[in-house]
């Protein structure tokens, strides 16, 4: 049986309305601008009004955590990594880019597409490209 407490609590689910749905898209759309890419195309889930925000954002931030050492998989992280790369300038439509970022190990890259990237971004106003392309730090612990 529910309590008045519960019943209270469903109630006010149910008549509060999606706040963040109600900003309008040039604000979310800043918003999403933090955030990296891949996080900024999974916000396409939300909901239908959501589903093309990620294609206006003007920031392309895209970051490939390197593993611990370059491995068998290394081949298929990097043609997953150009392969989302390449999808998301095909489907950006901002009317300009203020940014794209790329941070990745030397591992992932291969250094012939970021030309074909960053080529008609810059047609596009690219005002800012960030290429970090090393391998981490590794901090050693002294006994």
């Amino acid at each position: 049986m529910a309590t008045f407490d519960d019943q209270t609590l469903a109630s006010k689910r149910t008549n509060s309305s999606d706040k963040i749905s109600d900003l309008p898209d040039e604000l979310i759309l800043h918003v999403l601008s933090f955030a990296p890419t891949k996080q900024a195309v999974a916000t396409s889930i939300l909901s239908k009004r959501w589903h093309h925000l990620w294609t206006l954002v003007p920031i392309l931030d895209f970051e490939e955590l390197p593993l611990p050492h370059c491995s068998d998989i290394l081949m298929q992280i990097q043609q997953k990594l150009f392969q989302f790369v390449s999808n998301v300038l095909k489907r950006n439509k901002s009317a300009s880019l203020g940014k794209f970022r790329l941070k990745c190990c030397p591992c992932y890259i291969d250094p012939s597409p970021i030309a074909k990237w960053i080529s008609p971004a810059t047609a596009r106003g690219l005002q800012e490209v960030d290429l970090d392309i090393s391998y981490p730090s590794i901090n050693v612990k002294h006994f």
